[in-house]
């Protein structure tokens, strides 16, 4: 154990990666943490629109998917 690390915390390895962690656990909770933050990221962007501007912004949307734009 290092100085740096704490009882029950895992050590870094030289690469920077956890031991015990293989590198598609490591991809997929990436993965996942990026996921997460863009639902939350989407969510507080969505609670600034004001519910008028966001009603427009779909007719517009609906208006250009008929039409194929």
């Amino acid at each position: 154990m290092t100085s740096a690390s704490r009882p029950g915390e895992a050590e870094p390895e030289s690469s920077g990666l956890l031991r015990g962690t293989s590198g598609n656990e490591q991809a997929m909770s990436l993965l996942t943490a990026l996921r997460e933050s863009d639902r939350v990221g989407t969510q507080q962007a969505a609670h600034r629109i004001p519910p008028g501007v966001g009603k427009a912004l779909s007719v517009v949307e609906e208006a250009a998917e008929s039409t194929k734009l």
